[in-house]
């Protein structure tokens, strides 16, 4: 049986978010992002934190949602991926949750017409809360 996982649950425009917390090095207010020319439209730029050029995605566009400006709540969640770093904008990241597998709704007739890096629908007392593998979203092998 698997193991009980932690999740970094974050927010997009009313909805929620979870990401595995083994791959979130950090959580950053939003600073000054360089624009790259050329990049993946949803790539908003690269920051320099702490001496690590780090690209930002628009997770808003990557999720299919429209763009907004960053704001006093907006947070950088600074995530790994194997040995890539790579931001991720969300409206609001609030809190750690401990999810049980069980809890995790990965019903086939609901991820048959979904992404593939959609892992599942979790139930936290009612609040529905969309789990993403950040590692079949990048698809970084």
């Amino acid at each position: 049986m698997e193991e009980t996982k932690e999740y970094v649950i974050f927010s997009l425009k009313d909805q929620e978010f979870g990401i595995d917390i083994k791959n979130v090095k950090t959580i950053e207010r939003p600073g000054k992002i360089t624009r790259v020319p050329k990049a993946p439209e949803f790539i908003k730029g690269v920051i320099n934190l702490r001496g690590e050029i780090i690209p930002i995605a628009d997770t808003r566009k990557l999720l299919g949602f429209q763009s907004k400006e960053i704001d006093i709540a907006t947070r950088v969640i600074i995530t790994e991926i194997e040995d890539y770093s790579i931001g991720l904008i969300a409206d609001r990241a609030y809190e750690v949750e401990r999810i049980s597998p069980t809890n995790i709704d990965v019903s086939q007739k609901f991820l048959e017409n979904t992404n593939s890096y959609i892992k599942g629908i979790a139930n936290l007392n009612g609040r529905l809360v969309t789990i993403i593998e950040l590692e079949k979203m990048f698809a970084i092998k």
